[in-house]
């Protein structure tokens, strides 16, 4: 998911199921849900069981080494370790396609201490959106206004 993951969580045990969730969450690339974290699990961990995964993803997103976030449908719940970098995505709401965006205006503009007193430590932005592919078909499928 990224070169700077996160250490193991302080105070959480480790058990066969945690190891084999947060090394298969390690490979990810980009947040994914429970069930298709589950998918890749069984493809070396046979014995790991779904509401294992949901409870062991939990116990991560407590310990604050996971990140929750939302599917750009808003159906899904999707996990992905947190670096404690900011993360910036642009989803497609057409296929889904996760990128990540390197530049945030925010963060430049940002201090430490807002005005209020509230100490900033990150931030998480989503644009919802098409990728160029999709925006490309959706401009061909649209009547003319002709």
């Amino acid at each position: 998911m990224s070169d700077r993951c996160p250490e193991w969580p302080k105070g959480l045990k480790r058990t066969r199921a945690r190891l084999a969730v947060w090394d298969t969450l390690k490979d990810q690339t980009r947040p994914v849900s429970a069930a298709l974290l589950f998918e890749r699990l069984l493809e070396k961990h046979s014995d790991v069981s779904l509401s294992s995964v949901y409870r062991n993803l939990e116990a991560f997103a407590e310990c604050q080494t996971v990140v929750r976030t939302t599917s750009p449908d808003g159906t899904a719940t999707l996990y992905g370790l947190n670096t404690h970098r900011n993360t910036h995505l642009s989803v497609c709401i057409a296929c889904h396609a996760v990128r990540p965006v390197s530049d945030c205006a925010y963060e430049r503009a940002a201090t430490d201490i807002t005005e209020d007193g509230f100490h900033v430590t990150g931030h998480r932005l989503e644009l919802l959106g098409y990728c160029d592919a999709c925006y490309r078909k959706l401009e061909k499928a649209a009547p003319s206004a002709e």
